[in-house]
């Protein structure tokens, strides 16, 4: 003969029908014990359903504690009571889990760590939760999912559309800002000089584009102001303009990269 379902209505706000839908989800469809037993006692069955709001949370909060694997923190199997005083009114079953993990993660007790996360994952809670997060769209949008709100709102994100740029992140020796800070360009120094490649850059707020000095990332001698031979009687200055060697002059590379204009020798006659 099978077990009959059992109709309780309890004080609160949940209905008779929540309820009974909640206890149909236990009796007879999950043992409360480790030697498969599945008769409950209805008032145990009642205490776990008390203020579950989702009918089928607490039951699917019972059967993972008890025999799903979730570890109590010190090395021994649950036993149903405690079960109980985790699961009871768990309407969200995986909220509640996942806070008695951080908990026992962080070194808390046990008994601690029930009484902390028995209010997560009720329907309370789980209102309370999305009204935030609706209140939170509302008033300003992570579009991209990096966790950081729309600048054009009063959030810190100066790209809303790209994931990859938000503050905080890793700034690329490149010619975007993924950091959104103007101020950082990259720390590309190759050659160990102590000036950053020129190749990296960032776009300012007045429109121009500020890079690294160093013209010669390879070559630790060619720093801002050295000069370098960029024609027979030119030079070109690191990180500034070219100009002509004098008169009778001509530029001669020298072993470290660099060039020098010396006087022009003249063929003998």
């Amino acid at each position: 003969m099978g077990l009959a379902p059992v109709s309780i209505l309890m004080p609160g706000n949940a209905t008779a029908a929540q309820l009974t839908t909640c206890e149909n989800a236990v009796q007879g469809k999950i043992a409360w014990n480790h030697k498969g037993n599945k008769s409950w006692n209805p008032r145990n069955i009642r205490k776990l359903c008390k203020g579950a709001h989702d009918s089928t949370g607490p039951a699917r909060c019972f059967k993972r504690v008890m025999h799903g694997g979730v570890k109590r923190g010190d090395g021994k199997r649950w036993r149903w009571r405690g079960a109980i005083r985790l699961c009871r009114g768990a309407r969200d079953a995986d909220a509640r889990i996942r806070c008695f993990q951080g908990q026992i993660a962080a070194g808390i007790p046990r008994k601690s760590a029930i009484n902390t996360c028995r209010r997560t994952g009720t329907s309370r809670d789980t209102a309370e939760r999305r009204e935030q997060e609706e209140r939170r769209e509302r008033r300003c949008p992570d579009r991209d999912g990096d966790g950081h709100e729309d600048a054009s709102c009063g959030g810190d994100d100066c790209d809303d559309s790209n994931p990859n740029r938000f503050p905080g992140n890793a700034e690329i020796c490149n010619d975007r800002d993924e950091d959104c800070n103007p101020g950082t360009i990259g720390r590309r120094d190759r050659d160990g000089d102590g000036f950053i490649d020129r190749a990296c850059c960032n776009p300012q707020d007045d429109s121009t584009i500020a890079c690294g000095k160093d013209c010669d990332d390879y070559n630790a001698f060619l720093t801002p102001g050295a000069q370098i031979c960029a024609g027979s009687q030119t030079v070109r200055i690191c990180g500034g303009n070219s100009r002509n060697c004098a008169s009778g002059h001509r530029c001669i590379e020298q072993p470290n990269g660099t060039g020098i204009c010396i006087p022009a020798v003249s063929p003998r006659q």
